[in-house]
């Protein structure tokens, strides 16, 4: 019977606690209310009316020989609330009136837009009204103006040996080598994806430039990531890439333009499979397209192929 007897007073002394600590937080926020407002009624300036009366009222303050109040020590009434910030049209109409301004003075030392990015300014009898440094396209030879009307201009084959036996291809690419099993091509990344430029099947660019015909049938050595199969311990297949990719969520995915399906002559090692991810090959180039509904899934093909690691 005692023990209930605590139980109530402890429930009752609690329930006052409660009570009496909700009473005091009640009566805390309306003085904090109250403060809140003399702190803001102490930041907002005095109306023009109350500031005229101090002001007339104080006489310490500095008078003309008029008796009125110095002008120099009087602001509008007003005026700090019907000042304004600049709009956008008018900071638009500064903007071009400071570049008008700017053309009109002019600077013979600047380097015009032309110059800078490699053009060719115009020659004293270019078109009448061109301003300095406009690049007039009947100045510029074709192949430093590859894009003309919006379209790229085609470039026509050709295949010049230079002097220390490099094959120089279309103007563009070099390449080391004759095609041959004792001197294979040896061709770059860049000249493989330039295939992409007219040979599109679903955009209906179905054209395979002839320096990429070229090397069909030829033996050729490039060199690149290499990922095998996870599965077939004896698997002689493997890609060889432009850039490195795990196969499922590392790396960079490839295109059929920077991608080569290998068939090796040989089954690599587990160590080479392991842990070689570059390396170089060299085998016979065929030019295949695989296509699904026009979409290109694969277009490079090495057969007969060796693999070299640790380059």
């Amino acid at each position: 019977m005692r023990l209930f007897w605590i139980v109530i007073l402890i429930f009752v002394a609690v329930a006052l606690v409660v009570a009496w600590a909700e009473m005091r937080s009640g009566s805390q926020a309306p003085r904090t209310a109250s403060t809140s407002a003399e702190t803001a009624d102490a930041i907002v300036p005095p109306r023009s009316e109350d500031r005229s009366r101090s002001d007339a009222g104080d006489p310490t303050r500095p008078e003309s020989d008029s008796g009125q109040p110095d002008e120099s020590s009087r602001s509008a009434p007003g005026s700090w609330a019907s000042a304004s910030p600049p709009t956008a049209q008018s900071l638009a109409e500064e903007l071009l009136a400071s570049a008008d301004q700017d053309r009109s003075e002019g600077d013979d030392g600047d380097v015009s837009l032309g110059e800078f990015f490699g053009g060719t300014p115009t020659p004293p009898g270019g078109p009448a009204g061109a301003p300095p440094g406009h690049v007039h396209e009947d100045t510029l030879r074709e192949s430093e103006n590859p894009w003309k009307d919006g379209e790229k201009s085609t470039i026509e084959h050709s295949i010049v040996k230079k002097d220390d036996g490099r094959l120089l291809v279309d103007g563009l690419f070099e390449i080391n080598g004759s095609g041959t099993p004792d001197d294979p091509y040896e061709v770059s990344w860049e000249l493989l994806m330039s295939a992409a430029e007219t040979y599109q099947p679903r955009l209906g660019m179905t054209e395979i430039p002839e320096r990429i015909q070229m090397l069909d049938n030829a033996h050729v050595r490039i060199t690149g990531h290499l990922l095998f199969p996870m599965i077939g311990a004896d698997a002689k297949e493997m890609l060889l890439m432009l850039n490195m990719w795990d196969g499922c969520c590392l790396g960079t995915m490839p295109s059929p333009y920077d991608a080569i399906e290998v068939q090796l002559t040989e089954t690599p090692s587990p160590d080479v499979r392991r842990f070689s991810n570059y390396g170089a090959i060299e085998g016979i180039m065929r030019i295949d397209p695989y296509l699904i509904n026009d979409w290109l899934i694969g277009l490079y093909l090495m057969e007969e192929a060796t693999l070299r690691v640790g380059l």
